[in-house]
């Protein structure tokens, strides 16, 4: 069955999360996915972003 919504894989090691365990969950994968993929990025990834998704996996 797909997916309602679009997604993205992110693989972020536990190394970079761990480095924000100050933030929330959805800011420390974002602050995590532009150390990663910065680069590659073609806009910055927010927490905002991936609030929404972040909060309705867990």
């Amino acid at each position: 069955m797909p997916l309602p919504d679009t997604v993205v894989p992110l693989r972020l090691t536990a190394r970079e999360l761990a480095a924000r365990s100050d933030l929330p969950s959805a800011e420390a994968l974002a602050a995590s996915a532009r150390i990663e993929y910065g680069a590659l990025l073609s806009v910055p990834v927010t927490g905002s972003a991936l609030n929404h998704r972040v909060i309705g996996c867990l």
